[in-house]
């Protein structure tokens, strides 16, 4: 791996800088079975060496319609090796939506946009 001075990634490494799951624990694998850790072991394989995966989909503490028992636990096959390897970093959880619907206009305001 190649590593700039300040400790960036180079351009000619493989690999995306940062990728996204947003599917969560309903994934499916490509044969149409569910897999909970699909989406995230796809990006472990496709984001490079140092980059950053974010997880926005719903992983929940349990699942009782699951397809094997380790899901119906809240538990993924994740392959951590690789991803402690690639020196990858994953931020998760949820959106304080709270937070940002005391800043939403009222009802029936006009946009900002409107100006």
């Amino acid at each position: 791996m190649t590593v700039s001075p300040k400790g960036a990634r180079t351009s000619n490494e493989a690999g995306a800088d940062r990728g996204a799951e947003c599917v969560g624990y309903q994934a499916h694998a490509p044969q149409g079975n569910e897999d909970n850790a699909a989406t995230l072991n796809n990006l472990v394989s496709s984001v490079g060496f140092t980059g950053g995966i974010g997880t926005v989909g719903v992983f929940v503490p349990e699942d009782p319609g699951g397809p094997d028992e380790l899901s119906q636990q809240g538990k993924a096959r994740f392959d951590f090796g690789n991803f402690w390897f690639k020196s990858q970093q994953m931020g998760c959880g949820q959106t304080p939506v709270k937070r940002f619907r005391a800043q939403a206009p009222a009802r029936g305001s006009p946009s900002p946009m409107a100006d």
